[in-house]
């Protein structure tokens, strides 16, 4: 497994560009990260809708993204970063591998992360799509809330 070091998320039950996140946002510093590149096909699914993985993608994920807090180091059950090879997006899932949380990459780290990312192959996901999910596009977060 691949793995993205010294990022910040901001993850959220919603999808928001790096441009809207707020002040009042928990911004996490994270240590370390899986990265797994997807086809361009699963990468839209993935993000667009509300996803379940199988327990094997789980268990490969498990524990292995850490974060700072408080000048500790913590542990992430379910996260990773998913990418096609020109965009990525941070995702987490919960126990039941149910996505739950996104977050985008602020500029300079999605550049970074993209010049990785087409080093690395294609790995494939099993995951079934269980609601769609879409924000309104063209509104900022300010807009949409």
């Amino acid at each position: 497994m691949n793995y993205i070091y010294d990022i910040l998320l901001n993850f959220n039950d919603k999808f928001y560009d790096f441009f809207d996140w707020n002040n009042k946002d928990d911004i996490v510093h994270i240590r370390k990260i899986p990265l797994l590149r997807v086809s361009a096909k699963d990468y839209k699914l993935i993000k667009n809708n509300k996803v379940k993985v199988n327990d094997n993608f789980l268990e490969k994920i498990h524990n292995k993204t850490e974060y700072f807090d408080n000048h500790k180091v913590r542990t992430m059950e379910y996260g990773l970063l998913i990418s096609n090879g020109l965009e990525v997006f941070g995702l987490l899932f919960d126990k039941n591998g149910i996505s739950i949380k996104y977050s985008d990459l602020l500029i300079d780290e999605f550049s970074e992360v993209i010049e990785v990312c087409l080093k690395l192959d294609e790995s494939k996901i099993s995951y079934n799509i269980l609601s769609k999910y879409r924000k309104k596009e063209f509104l900022t977060r300010r807009e949409n809330d």
